[in-house]
């Protein structure tokens, strides 16, 4: 079983078995890191994060294998950061657009 992560957004006892929705977790944790601190984001990771935050299927098909982010369809990443995030698909689309 996944230890429960503790971050606001992320639904309480959610099930993060899945890939998808471990990922959507995974994405949250990096993006509200790049909107407190984006200077600490190496300069790699950075030019990756750029291109891919530019539309909410970039976000989607993004896939950090370091982090566990994995590459998704944009249907299959809304359905997983609903059953995961508060707010659901919004609060991943909403950090994406500050970062």
């Amino acid at each position: 079983m996944v230890k429960q992560p503790e971050h606001e957004d992320v639904v309480f006892g959610a099930d993060l078995e899945s890939p998808t929705r471990y990922s959507v977790v995974a994405e949250l944790y990096l993006l509200k890191d790049c909107c407190k601190d984006s200077a600490g984001i190496n300069e790699e990771l950075r030019a990756l994060l750029i291109a891919s935050l530019s539309s909410q299927a970039g976000l989607a098909s993004l896939e950090l294998v370091d982090k566990k982010i994995v590459r998704m369809s944009l249907n299959t990443h809304k359905s997983a950061a609903d059953r995961v995030s508060v707010g659901g698909f919004n609060t991943p689309d909403s950090y994406r657009k500050t970062a």
